[in-house]
């Protein structure tokens, strides 16, 4: 059973390091899309951690993006392996390399609320369909060829209806 949940959190890992491919963002709190796209995200939250609190399931690669907090610094990572800890926390490993907080590693299980996460996704190894991911699809246009490709290829659902509603893409309004 070890050896699955390893190839598990290998293939989860594998998944989003080339779905994020690891960039770094610097975002403002203005930037509407992002904000948009987080507020969407804790929207649809309570439904993806039900699916967590189940347990593991062969089917689905769960991961959030959580904020982490250093003193002044606030950075955004991609945990996977999520589990429910107790009632107020929930555990899981570090994917994302940060770049501003000091006080988190790569490959480190953290500890967080739900109120940390703004984003999360659920990978589908049936359908090859990612859910959530809203935050990727905000950074990306899918009019341009290579964004399209990619979106494509990784299973996003980056559509203003099926994804962000009531934004995102340019800035639009609702």
């Amino acid at each position: 059973m070890k050896s699955f949940s390893v190839v598990v959190l290998l293939l989860f890992v594998s998944f989003v390091g080339n779905l994020l491919a690891d960039d770094f963002v610097l975002l403002h709190e203005e930037d509407v899309k992002m904000q948009r796209a987080f507020k969407h995200a804790k929207s649809t939250l309570e439904q993806f951690l039900r699916l967590v609190d189940k347990g593991r399931n062969p089917r689905y690669i769960f991961g959030a993006y959580v904020q982490v907090v250093d003193k002044e610094q606030t950075e955004y990572l991609w945990v996977t392996d999520l589990q429910k800890y107790n009632d107020e926390y929930y555990i899981g490993y570090v994917i994302s390399s940060p770049r501003l907080v000091s006080t988190v590693k790569k490959g480190a299980t953290i500890g967080f609320r739900k109120s940390d996460i703004f984003d999360w996704q659920k990978y589908d190894k049936n359908t090859r369909i990612t859910h959530g991911a809203y935050t990727s699809c905000a950074l990306m246009d899918p009019a341009t060829q290579e964004d399209a490709q990619y979106i494509k290829e990784n299973g996003l659902q980056c559509t203003r209806k099926n994804i962000l509603p009531t934004c995102c893409y340019n800035n639009e309004s609702p």
